[in-house]
């Protein structure tokens, strides 16, 4: 099956999402629906681009649905629990963060601060799971940027919550 219909099938009808759907040719009407992101002070509109990313950042969802499927990654409802430390893991040797897990980006312990798990994209929206707390947050800022930008706020405003 292709990804859209594998997105449908295991994540989206298995959890109940309301409002989340891979975006496609098939949905181009919608696109300006969606809240636009911006390079600067400059409406970026590449609805093409992003009908084209498919598992590289096609997916479309609400604040609703994305702490849905949060809190049902984190708990395991997706996958087999036991996945959850070799995502942790960071795939490659180095310091750069976030770190990169399979499929994830990882902010590793801190201290006495847990794992952060989760994803970022270029525009602008990041979500992450404290993984000891059992703590979720999702953040955007619409704005055209690097990976790690949002994938730091987002794990920035997960480690100011108080214990």
């Amino acid at each position: 099956m292709n990804f859209e219909e594998l997105i449908r099938l295991r994540v989206v009808n298995s959890l109940s999402l309301e409002s989340t759907y891979v975006y496609g040719p098939d949905h181009y009407e919608k696109y300006f629906t969606l809240s636009p992101v911006y390079l600067g002070s400059r409406v970026v509109r590449i609805p093409q681009a992003l009908a084209s990313s498919g598992a590289d950042g096609a997916i479309v969802s609400t604040p609703r649905d994305t702490l849905t499927f949060l809190r049902a990654f984190g708990r395991g409802e997706l996958f087999d629990e036991s996945w959850i430390p070799r995502l942790s893991k960071p795939n490659f040797p180095g310091t750069a963060s976030p770190r990169m897990g399979l499929g994830t980006m990882v902010q590793p312990e801190q201290g006495r601060r847990s794992i952060i798990l989760g994803h970022s994209g270029v525009s602008g929206a990041a979500v992450a799971i404290d993984t000891r707390q059992q703590r979720y947050a999702f953040v955007t800022n619409f704005l055209w940027s690097p990976l790690a930008t949002s994938f730091e706020s987002v794990t920035g405003l997960l480690r100011s919550l108080p214990r």
